[in-house]
């Protein structure tokens, strides 16, 4: 477990666990976790949760914060790349002339 967090391969199961995009790997991720938590007395895994230090956990609040932030703000900019400012010009209702319609009226389309 230890080398697994070290090389950062934690960090990546959590990313991608916690991302809408990924989601067709959530089952395997739920997998991966459960195979590394296995052997792990529950008690030890517990009590590891307590050694990090407050500043440590402020530290991860503020990282997370701004990657949450930064999401925003890139999905804003998608939405905002995909829609225009203003509406379109062609909207509307036409009306032709000299074509009856069925209740003998102008056309309208």
């Amino acid at each position: 477990l230890w080398a697994l967090h070290q090389g950062g391969m934690v960090d990546l199961f959590l990313y991608i666990a916690s991302t809408d995009h990924e989601q067709q790997y959530y089952m395997h991720i739920l997998e991966i976790v459960s195979l590394m938590l296995r052997e792990q007395n529950p008690a030890t895994l517990a009590s590891a949760a307590l050694q990090r230090s407050q500043q440590e956990k402020e530290r991860d609040e503020k990282e997370l914060l701004e990657i949450r932030q930064r999401e925003i703000k890139e999905k804003q900019a998608k939405v905002k790349l995909h829609t225009g400012s203003r509406h379109s010009r062609f909207g509307g209702t036409f009306i032709i002339k000299n074509f009856k319609s069925i209740s003998d009226r102008d056309l309208i389309y």
